[in-house]
């Protein structure tokens, strides 16, 4: 005979799950060069951490991802770096949010212009 038990376990919320999909951003010179890549509505309070895959097009650049709360008009801590020619996951600071605000994703790439200077954000999304 074969059976399965269920375990009743502490409530489990997510919170958000948001997800920008290939974005390119152009390179400039000096910060700032932000651009917006994606904007979302944050129901709940909660800890999160950006998860960023992405790359840059040449030695040089480096790209920044950060999200921006559009009710205070203020950088959210726990911004990502990378400066990586090869595409590659990297994670932010994990962060408290506000919920019942609107949230931007804006990214920059920083060190150079020129139509080969950018920098490609495959995916970005929150995790716990």
């Amino acid at each position: 005979m074969e059976g399965y038990a269920l375990t009743k376990a502490p409530s489990f919320d997510v919170v958000s799950a948001y997800a920008s999909s290939r974005a390119q951003v152009p390179g400039v010179a000096t910060t700032p060069g932000w651009r917006v890549i994606g904007t979302f509505f944050l129901p709940l309070d909660g800890d999160a951490r950006l998860d960023v895959l992405g790359f840059v097009s040449s030695g040089g650049l480096t790209a920044k991802v950060r999200l921006f709360d559009l009710t205070s008009l203020q950088p959210v801590a726990g911004e990502v770096t990378f400066s990586g020619t090869t595409p590659a996951r990297t994670l932010g600071a994990r962060v408290s949010l506000s919920g019942q605000r609107n949230y931007q994703i804006q990214a920059e790439c920083v060190g150079a212009t020129g139509d080969d200077k950018f920098a490609t954000i495959e995916t970005v999304s929150l995790s716990e």
